[in-house]
């Protein structure tokens, strides 16, 4: 007969309760017995009709998650002629892994080995090896007051198959699917108490933080909020809206304005100073034509006169055109007609760096285009600089 595998389960049962003590749940760390109500299908192979058994596990957490126990079962089954009753006794070695112990109600693995013997009047008495697995529920019924003990109810289902290396013609390969409801009963070391928490008096709040200043990233105390002129130079004097201050509002804050004092109303430039506007009396063209007029040569030539006693003005020659015509060929003909003067200047020795032709066609009339005098003094040609002395 081969070697009873009990004397193992008992040693090994033994060996895995030596495990390191992990207590965190209620049932960790504890003992537990559990009998155990359970239904059996066995299958074809003994022949027999699914009966029940009644059992009795222990075992022992010996961490957070692992267990292990060792278990009995005993159970008549009915057999199916020709076959006569079948007893059958298990002894099961098994291992258990729990999931969310803390839980009232968690779940668990169980898998191991266990040694089935069979008895039948007709065959006598035999033995053979199987393996087992499944699942199973642990729900908490009640834990006393210092969690010394504690009672779940325990379920289960699981398979066990055989693993018989030799076999005879009445032994088969049976696999059986087992189904148990238990009460589990767990006792070992109280819980260790929580430390007292201690009382104490809280401090005074702090006094409240001084309110910060409107935040004035310029610096030019006007706050962010309400400055309209954001990012002034440090330094410059701004006004209730943190914009610089433009004393003879003439469009130039005052601490770009080169020339201050200008009176209302006058046309200045990016330096805030007077721009002059002279009118190119007497410097005409040919109908609907950029080419300059004998005439307009003396005229051409006392302007180039007055530039050379300004070396280095900026100046701007603009073309100005009356209504009569398409506004964008007016555009053009004034254009035109502005670098018809400009050339002619240049040819005399003013720098071509200084002159900036300009057309405005009909957009800067002086009179009326509605009569032919008014027309006549639109169809002009300006001259526009800025003067070189500070006020």
């Amino acid at each position: 007969m081969r070697r009873s595998i009990l004397v193992r389960l008992a040693f090994g049962l033994a060996l895995a309760c030596t495990a390191g003590r992990a207590a965190a749940a209620d049932d960790s760390d504890k003992w537990y017995v559990a009998p155990m109500f359970s239904g059996v299908a066995t299958g074809n192979d003994r022949h027999v009709a699914d009966s029940t058994t009644f059992g009795l596990v222990i075992g022992k957490n010996v961490s957070e998650n692992w267990a292990v126990e060792l278990g009995y079962s005993n159970g008549t089954f009915r057999g199916v002629a020709p076959y006569d009753n079948l007893n059958l006794n298990t002894i099961n070695l098994d291992f258990l892994w729990h999931f969310y112990r803390d839980s009232r109600i968690h779940p668990y693995l169980v898998f191991g080995v266990l040694e089935a013997v069979e008895g039948r009047a007709s065959t006598g008495r035999e033995q053979r090896e199987m393996v087992e697995g499944g699942i199973g529920l642990l729900t908490r019924l009640y834990a006393s007051a210092d969690h010394s003990s504690l009672w779940q109810l325990r379920t289960e289902a699981k398979g066990r198959w055989s693993v018989d290396l030799t076999t005879s013609s009445n032994h088969g390969s049976p696999a059986d699917f087992v189904g148990g409801v238990g009460l589990q009963y767990n006792w070992g070391a109280p819980a260790p108490v929580a430390a007292p928490i201690r009382e104490e008096t809280a401090p005074a709040p702090p006094p409240p933080a001084a309110p910060l200043p409107p935040k004035d990233s310029d610096g030019d105390g006007v706050p962010d909020d309400i400055d309209e002129c954001p990012n002034t130079p440090p330094g410059v004097k701004v006004d209730a809206k943190g914009c610089p201050l433009d004393s003879d509002h003439d469009g130039v804050p005052d601490y770009l304005d080169k020339c201050p004092g200008t009176p209302l109303g006058i046309k200045v430039d990016a330096n805030g100073c007077e721009i002059e506007e002279i009118v190119l009396k007497g410097v005409n063209f040919d109908f609907d034509s950029a080419k300059l007029s004998a005439s307009t040569e003396s005229v051409l030539d006392d302007v180039v006169t007055l530039l050379k006693l300004r070396p280095g003005s900026p100046a701007i020659l603009g073309g100005h055109t009356d209504s009569r015509g398409k506004a964008a060929y007016n555009h053009a003909l004034s254009q035109r007609r502005a670098n018809a003067v400009r050339d002619y200047l240049v040819a005399k020795g003013i720098p071509a760096a200084s002159l900036t032709a300009k057309g405005y066609g009909d957009t800067r009339p002086l009179a009326s285009n509605k009569t032919d005098e008014g027309r006549a003094q639109n169809r002009r040609v300006t001259l526009e600089f800025t003067r070189l002395a500070t006020r």
